[in-house]
């Protein structure tokens, strides 16, 4: 039992220190200033806010669904010797212009 009250009481601690760390840090003041106004001891203001930045943060990793990226090979057409690469969704009646002007070379 004495394990257990002593977690409890850490735990209370804990959260009134991350009251007044966080009430610090909304009253302006400098964490002198607000450590005499509030009749806190300096340096046990130091160490809890340290403690509780530097406490492991239970991390939760979830699955992030990904998609495969398949890029297409453009098609390469080749007219009296001039080349054109044609990617997916090329309008057709503008490749058949550049294709006659092309023949006409």
């Amino acid at each position: 039992m004495a394990g257990s009250s002593r977690g409890t009481s850490t735990n209370k601690r804990r959260q009134y220190w991350q009251a007044q760390s966080e009430a610090c840090a909304q009253s302006g003041l400098t964490r002198a200033a607000y450590c005499e106004r509030n009749g806190l001891n300096l340096k046990t203001f130091a160490y809890w806010r340290h403690r509780l930045k530097t406490e492991a943060v239970p991390v939760k990793l979830v699955q992030v669904p990904t998609a495969l990226q398949v890029r297409s090979v453009p098609l390469r057409v080749v007219v009296h010797g001039y080349g054109i690469e044609v990617a997916e969704g090329f309008n057709g009646a503008t490749l058949a212009e550049v294709v006659c002007v092309l023949r006409g070379l």
